[in-house]
């Protein structure tokens, strides 16, 4: 039997021809890691869906908060502000998986924390959430290298790694100088530094800071905020609760305000705090722009 001829393509050779169709790509070679890239910064860490926390005093319920809403995705900074009484150590405690709703949801990493025991809760804290507190919350006396390796001894880190990874830290931190000091030793914003350092111990997703700066001086505090828009930069997510709207202003990318233990607003860079500066100048570029809309 005669074998049938495969004539090649017109004006190509059959190697020109197979050649030309293996070695065209799909896409560019590096659009799908970017792809890639995007979805898992898009990803949500944290989630509150319709979460209230009452506490009974006495015949009178307390609405701490009251369903409230919220959601992080990896790599934001995000502020939670509000006056005295607003709701915010309440958020932060269950943001923080410190506590557990009397209703709704709350997820960390896609999984529902709602209904887990305190020591699955503390397990989960230990890994992926990383505390900054306003009363710094420093072992007195503990050194401030063993206060950097303490998270890790609950993870059962080796005592060398935990020594090694703490002076790393306390270096990240210029610290380094100060390891074998106690706490009294040192100063304020030098032992906010050092919980910032004993927060990264165990590489946690999220750094959650209540009141950061509230027992610093204003350079201090200047100091402290830039050093987490640098962990934020380098890909840490961030949440800060606050009570000072010129912090959450300047340093976040999404600012939840709470009042009365609900949401009362939501601003954002893109259409918040920062649009209003853009539109006045747009509109004294374009003062018509502004007639027309008013006309409508």
């Amino acid at each position: 039997m005669k074998e049938k001829e495969v004539k090649p393509l017109r004006g190509r050779s059959p190697t020109q021809s197979k050649s030309k169709i293996s070695i065209r790509p799909s896409r560019k070679p590096n659009e799908s890691h970017r792809i890639k890239k995007v979805k898992e910064k898009r990803k949500e860490v944290i989630g509150l869906r319709n979460v209230s926390k009452y506490y009974h005093m006495g015949e009178t319920i307390v609405k701490a908060i009251d369903g409230v809403n919220l959601s992080v995705k990896k790599g934001e900074f995000i502020a939670v502000m509000g006056p005295s009484g607003s709701g915010k150590s309440t958020s932060m405690n269950l943001i923080g998986s410190l506590d557990v709703p009397t209703k709704g949801t709350i997820s960390l990493d896609g999984e529902n924390i709602s209904l887990l025991s305190e020591s699955d809760l503390a397990q989960i804290r230990g890994q992926k959430v990383g505390f900054v507190f306003q009363q710094f919350n420093l072992i007195p006396n503990l050194t401030v290298q063993e206060n950097v390796m303490l998270p890790m001894m609950f993870q059962g880190t080796d005592y060398e790694e935990r020594e090694e990874y703490a002076m790393e830290l306390l270096e990240k931190v210029d610290l380094a100088d100060r390891a074998n000091h106690y706490p009294n030793q040192i100063s304020g914003g030098q032992m906010q530094r050092v919980a910032i350092a004993r927060a990264l111990a165990n590489d946690p997703e999220v750094i959650l800071a209540d009141e950061p700066t509230g027992n610093l001086d204003t350079k201090t505090g200047e100091k402290v905020m830039e050093f987490l828009k640098k962990l934020n930069r380098e890909g840490k997510t961030v949440i800060m609760v606050t009570h000072e709207p010129e912090l959450a202003e300047k340093y976040a990318n999404i600012v939840y305000w709470l009042r009365d233990g609900k949401v009362e607003k939501i601003t954002r860079r893109t259409n918040g705090f920062k649009i209003e500066k853009q539109e006045r100048r747009l509109i004294k570029k374009n003062p018509e722009k502004k007639k027309g809309k008013k006309g409508k």
